[in-house]
């Protein structure tokens, strides 16, 4: 069975604020044509590029159009189970400009794993995608899929990828406007802490450096704060996250706390490469 590598890295800083960052791929269609009114969805994707690494905000869409391309309304759906997906975003219907990357504004909030695609109404059957390796996948269904409805989707069609692509920007306050560009009030974020002033440091390491898809690794460290141990090195909460390579985002999956000594452990079931990193929230007195 495959096996999946483990990057890893400790830091004594909070998490980043992030930045904006792409989902799906924008190129020249050539082979995949699509016609309507069809919604169509890339379902499956490798490393899940098509679909939202982090909840947050689609503060804009692309789509690079071929010759007479027939106008898009941009989808968002949230994967439901079997071939359901509910819809939870969409965008107005816009007119393509042929032979030219078409770009627009558009506020989504969305989850993660949230994937997106497109509704085409005309019956005009035009290039909107390419033929692909294995690990693409699309679902479609007839008729223009509503926000808000569940709905279950045809079965997927494998080996086509969409040309289109969007920007999901991260939300640190909630309020459902993207952080970068459409956010001009993120005073109630949480702000950035002063300097260690216990002189701490942070160790990570893992059982082993490969692991089967589906199989558990344990990740264990220390805490260790020689200028204050009593307050800052037990029962510190510990943020075990993870991202993909391609990916700029840590996500948190596990919150174990340190003991008497410092030290923390946790396991984790791993279904891909990720890298790994441990992170303690500075204070004011550690």
């Amino acid at each position: 069975m495959l096996g999946f590598g483990l990057g890893l890295v400790a830091v004594m800083a909070p998490s980043p604020a992030g930045a904006a960052t792409q989902i799906g791929q924008t190129f020249q269609s050539m082979n995949v044509n699509c016609d309507g009114p069809v919604t169509f969805l890339q379902s499956r994707s490798p490393d899940d590029q098509y679909a939202a690494p982090f909840a947050g905000v689609l503060t804009s869409w692309s789509v690079r159009a071929g010759p007479s391309p027939p106008q898009r309304k941009f989808k968002v759906a949230r994967p439901a189970g079997g071939d359901n997906f509910t819809i939870v975003g969409e965008s107005s219907l816009k007119p393509l400009l042929a032979n030219a990357l078409n770009t627009f504004p558009v506020r989504i909030p969305v989850h993660a794993d949230d994937v997106i695609g497109f509704f085409i109404p005309q019956t005009l059957s035009a290039p909107c995608g390419r033929t692909a390796a294995a690990g693409y996948s699309i679902h479609s269904i007839a008729g223009d899929a509503e926000p808000g409805s569940t709905i279950e989707f045809l079965a997927p069609d494998s080996g086509e990828q969409f040309a289109i692509s969007a920007t999901l920007e991260p939300d640190c306050d909630a309020d459902g406007f993207g952080d970068e560009t459409q956010d001009s009030d993120t005073s109630s974020c949480s702000p950035q802490p002063e300097p260690s002033k216990a002189g701490s440091t942070l160790t990570l390491d893992a059982d082993k450096s490969k692991v089967k898809k589906g199989k558990k690794v344990t990740f264990a460290g220390e805490l260790d704060a020689p200028e204050n141990e009593a307050a800052c090195e037990s029962g510190q909460p510990v943020e075990l996250q993870r991202k993909k390579p391609s990916q700029t985002i840590f996500v948190t999956v596990e919150e174990p706390q340190t003991t008497g000594s410092g030290n923390f452990s946790a396991k984790v079931k791993v279904k891909k490469t990720f890298e790994y990193r441990a992170l303690v929230v500075e204070t004011g007195e550690c």
